[in-house]
């Protein structure tokens, strides 16, 4: 059975006087009975005490991003980012971010109700928009406007294109991806490192040639890749089912740098 609150992430709650809990995609992983790949911690400590206490507690540790309070923990050789609960806005398209003490009002900014799962200590989940049902359906889902979403991260594009490709059962919603013909151009203030990071991720999921074509039909994949024929990406997937990541990519095509 899989067990999330380790010996290790007791110690960080311990720690952190029992202010925190699991949340994202371990929680998710965990309710799709998976073995999570990273383990996410939110918390209401302000992330300069959280660096306090990890270190009073003797626990490796270092600022992320303090801005947006993100705290690295290293425990026994294993990584937990502990994330202080804040609220996002935006002035004149800049984003502001401001640290807060409600679980809820953190989960309104995540992306998507699958990912905005929380899970206490006693494992008690915490879900504030449906995130469980739409696991269930199999339904990849923004909170809050789509549109206003993938504006405030054009990333959001691509991530809503993996989740979908690979959790999803059901044809995505056209709602959304009839937005990414206006919207994609927002890639291009992306870094190349987040776009390679998020393609090389969908280029491993389940359903990868949908999502390809999806990419296609709206005009995502040109906006990130030259010279891609998904044609021969799928007779290379034929012959080299096993093929890394690195590997898918480089065979798709090359990221436009600029």
């Amino acid at each position: 059975m899989i067990q999330l609150w380790t010996p290790d992430i007791l110690k960080i709650n311990d720690l952190l006087c029992n202010q925190m809990r699991l949340v994202g995609g371990c929680v998710r992983d965990f309710l799709l009975g998976q073995k999570p790949q990273d383990i996410d911690i939110a918390t209401t400590v302000s992330p300069k005490e959280v660096l306090n206490l990890l270190r009073q507690g003797h626990i490796q540790c270092r600022p992320i991003t303090l801005k947006h309070g993100v705290v690295q923990a290293v425990l026994n050789e294993k990584k937990f980012e502990i994330t202080t609960l804040r609220r996002e806005y935006y002035i004149n398209n800049q984003e502001k971010t401001e640290f807060i003490t409600d679980y809820e009002e953190d989960a309104r900014r995540r992306d998507f109700t699958i990912n905005a799962l929380y899970m206490d200590s006693n494992g008690v989940i915490y879900d504030y928009f449906g995130g469980q049902s739409d696991l269930e359906k199999r339904i990849v889902r923004f909170i809050g406007d789509p549109a206003v979403r993938m504006k405030e991260d054009a990333l959001r594009i691509l991530r809503y294109i993996r989740f979908w490709a690979d959790f999803g059962e059901i044809e995505p919603d056209k709602t959304v991806t009839q937005l990414f013909q206006n919207l994609k151009n927002g890639l291009k203030s992306i870094s190349l490192n987040r776009k390679q990071k998020e393609l090389k991720r969908i280029l491993t999921c389940r359903r990868v040639m949908p999502a390809l074509t999806i990419m296609r039909e709206t005009g995502i994949l040109n906006e990130i890749v030259s010279d891609s024929d998904i044609d021969a990406f799928h007779l290379f997937l034929q012959q080299n089912p096993k093929a890394s990541d690195r590997d898918r990519l480089a065979r798709l095509g090359k990221l436009i740098t600029e």
